[in-house]
């Protein structure tokens, strides 16, 4: 009998052990990092995950997500530019996709892009396009649009660097409303600074 429970002492032992090292099939081997389901967007080291990698705001404030910038650029302008770079920072550098988004503000359409924000620097990584119903007068001492709170879209504390458009310049603050810290007002910046880069969360469009 003395043997019997020393058997079954073992027995309890190793299945005990075993069920410690039960591994999820969704985690995949032990020792890999855990895998992003279907529905989740991949996302760089240190970055916060959006809602989609290019985003759209249109100018009745709905927010529009898609796999690639050129889907993005195509459905915030209705179609007039459907040939964009896939890549944000080769549509930056080309001269002639900027001078189309600015001539939307020239010609009669629903919307028009003031500003692209990126969540890198250098223009890159995840883009957010701002739109409204106009440009910008050139008057960069008065106040054109202006948006809240980039929380509801999933952008709050994620912007490092931004190209604006329409003759606007952008004034990014670290909270709501407009308030505390701020930006002076950008045309285009590589790196918003360690101040406020991934820290902004209203705008105004001067």
């Amino acid at each position: 009998m003395k043997h019997v429970h020393v058997l079954a002492s073992v027995f309890a032992a190793s299945a005990i052990w075993l069920s410690g090292c039960a591994v999820d099939p969704s985690q995949g081997a032990a020792g890999d990092p855990p895998q992003a389901s279907a529905g989740e967007a991949a996302s760089s080291p240190g970055s916060r995950a959006h809602p989609g990698h290019h985003c759209v705001l249109s100018a009745t404030s709905e927010l529009s997500c898609f796999a690639t910038f050129t889907e993005a650029m195509a459905a915030g302008s209705s179609g007039r530019i459907a040939d964009a770079p896939s890549n944000v920072k080769a549509a930056l550098s080309d001269p002639g996709f900027n001078a189309r988004v600015d001539a939307l503000a020239a010609a009669p359409a629903a919307q028009i892009v003031v500003v692209i924000l990126y969540d890198d620097t250098d223009q890159d990584g995840d883009s957010f396009a701002i739109w409204k119903g106009s440009g910008c007068d050139g008057d960069i001492t008065t106040k054109d649009h202006d948006v809240a709170s980039l929380t509801p879209y999933g952008w709050d504390d994620s912007v490092e660097s931004l190209h604006s458009y329409s003759q606007c310049h952008t004034v990014l603050y670290a909270n709501d409303n407009w308030t505390g810290a701020r930006t002076g007002k950008i045309g285009t910046s590589n790196n918003v600074g360690d101040i406020m880069s991934d820290e902004a969360n209203s705008l105004e469009f001067y």
